[in-house]
């Protein structure tokens, strides 16, 4: 089971799942596009088996906030 995630008016995240930093986003904003939770033992592998599947730079986030796993999809910041 997942957690719906947030949206703004324009359907992508109402904001980035984390407020850490990633060296994968390398500071660029995410969006988010799917949410486990930890407490769940497989939620990790499945997160991560999500975010290869989908490629382009997708990768997991561990909230500890939400304590959840979250596929994290970087945008790419225009020159």
């Amino acid at each position: 089971m997942t957690t719906p995630i947030a949206r703004d008016a324009s359907g992508t995240a109402a904001s980035p799942p984390t407020d850490s930093w990633c060296a994968d986003c390398d500071g660029r904003p995410c969006r988010s596009l799917e949410t486990f939770p930890a407490g769940n033992t497989r939620s990790l592998a499945v997160a991560d088996r999500l975010a290869g599947r989908i490629g382009h730079d997708a990768h997991v986030h561990y909230v500890v906030r939400r304590d959840e796993f979250v596929v994290v999809l970087p945008e790419a910041v225009a020159a």
